[in-house]
């Protein structure tokens, strides 16, 4: 499992602290099968934001599954659970404190709890805040809030972009959570494709096409080929499974197609990323 955890040693008493300052932050990239539990903490408020594959969370009771771009917030008190079923899950996350901890998300009119596709990368801004939090020192402290405070940002106008009611979009939203969610639940089936979807969901495929397309950025056939490919890149580091049975069991029913798929994201044949271990 990749993991980086930085702390910021000068987090050490609420008497001194500034009105916002990043407490700890990292990134993971955990196996399926991960689970972590964190009790409520009074002092903290954090940020999850995912970078790869998807994973369920729970804050305070509110349980949904973050996808890739997805971000989600909780407030001091609040405790939350992470469970990783599938391979290519991995987040940033970062703690805060301060004076002004427990009010910020209400400045922004962040909503505790529930999840907000961002629609631009924070991977940038969270390789900053690492960067600050590296030097340890007051003056990166400083330096660290206003990173978080930029983080913030981007989150709330995500969040107000998709609530702004532009047209009939709002509405599709849980038209693409359907969507996503069929997809991880059911990708091993080789017979799943977009009129399959299109199907189980009772939309036309030309709606969810637009959908897809613009809240996700890439066609429903691309994100369903990704979602299998990740499975199927996973199972063959960590199954002893032939990649025939692999490339059946991750949805793929052409095993030549499969190699290809394999070899243009890896450069390396199934075989050849299995042995490599890449």
């Amino acid at each position: 499992m990749k993991k980086l955890y930085l702390h910021n040693i000068h987090c050490r008493s609420r008497k001194d602290l500034h009105p916002l300052i990043c407490r700890a932050a990292g990134f993971v990239s955990p196996p399926a099968g991960y689970r972590e539990l964190s009790s409520a903490n009074r002092d903290l408020c954090g940020i999850f934001w995912c970078s790869g594959g998807s994973a369920k969370f729970e804050i305070a009771g509110n349980q949904v599954r973050l996808f890739s771009g997805d971000a989600i917030c909780y407030l001091p008190g609040e405790n939350h659970c992470i469970e990783v079923d599938n391979t290519g899950f991995s987040y940033y996350w970062a703690v805060w404190q301060g004076t002004l901890a427990a009010n910020i998300l209400t400045a922004y009119n962040i909503p505790s709890g529930k999840k907000i596709h961002v629609s631009e990368s924070l991977k940038d801004k969270f390789s900053a805040l690492f960067d600050t939090m590296r030097i340890n020192s007051i003056e990166s402290s400083y330096d660290g809030g206003v990173i978080l405070d930029s983080i913030f940002s981007s989150v709330a106008k995500s969040h107000c972009d998709l609530n702004s009611g532009e047209g009939n979009w709002l509405k599709s939203i849980p038209l693409v959570e359907q969507f996503k969610d069929l997809v991880m639940g059911e990708f091993h089936d080789p017979m799943l494709n977009l009129d399959a979807l299109s199907q189980k969901i009772g939309v036309h495929r030309s709606t969810i096409d637009r959908a897809v397309k613009k809240y996700l950025g890439v066609a429903p056939g691309k994100y369903l080929q990704d979602v299998r490919l990740q499975a199927a890149l996973g199972r063959l580091k960590s199954s002893a499974g032939s990649v025939n049975v692999i490339c059946r069991e991750c949805g793929f029913s052409n095993p030549s197609y499969f190699s290809r798929v394999v070899r243009e994201k890896t450069g390396l044949s199934p075989k050849e990323y299995r042995e490599k271990g890449e």
